[in-house]
């Protein structure tokens, strides 16, 4: 059943354009909730999950006494036990703290609440949200989009996630972002107002 406050996952492969698309979701008044961003925050020396994640990898992850993620990336792009390690210490912990995002933004007056999260089916945590979207565009375009990112890393993201076209597959919407910003705003309007419509006659129905 849905929620009086849609969750929208907003997810795809690397350089999609997942952050636009959220950023352009704000215009519509939604909260946007960046998963990364929440991982960031967990990964510290300082938390308890911190704590778990070093005696998992030892003090060779430090860097000046903090958590270094290019040394974790470093490691488990090369060690996949290790990642599916990491990721059941992490994604419990990112998940509880969306919920307790989603349970402040409830009190407020959005029309959305929107989290960008790359990993979505990775995580199986698809059954968690009212909707997905999908962002695609092609892989050159992908390239280009994050440029400081070497060759060699930016294959090793792409193969630890589950290609594009089954996670469109798995989506509610899929946004093709392979065009320019006017295109990518045509497709998030017209997909806003039809979710705006839907929540409306969700709560006439009540």
């Amino acid at each position: 059943m849905l929620n009086s406050l849609l969750k929208i996952a907003v997810t795809g492969g690397v350089g999609t354009g997942k952050s636009t698309v959220c950023r352009y979701f704000k215009k519509f008044n939604a909260s946007v909730v960046s998963a990364d961003k929440l991982v960031h925050r967990i990964i510290s020396s300082k938390t308890s999950t911190g704590q778990k994640i070093i005696r998992l990898f030892n003090a060779d992850i430090l860097e000046n006494g903090k958590i270094s993620r290019k040394k974790i990336a470093k490691i488990v792009f090369n060690d996949k036990k290790k990642l599916r390690k990491l990721e059941k210490i992490v994604h419990p912990v990112v998940f509880e703290e969306i919920e307790k995002l989603y349970a402040k933004a409830k009190l407020k007056n959005y029309n959305f609440f929107v989290v960008e999260i790359p990993l979505l089916f990775e995580a199986k945590k698809e059954k968690y949200f009212d909707y997905i979207i999908t962002v695609i565009a092609d892989e050159k375009t992908c390239k280009k989009r994050v440029k400081g990112l070497l060759k060699k890393d930016f294959e090793k993201r792409v193969k630890r996630q589950l290609p594009l076209n089954k996670k469109a597959a798995k989506s509610d919407f899929i946004i093709n972002n392979d065009s320019n910003f006017a295109s990518l705003k045509s497709q998030v309007t017209k997909i806003a107002n039809l979710l705006q419509n839907r929540r409306k006659r969700l709560h006439e129905s009540r």
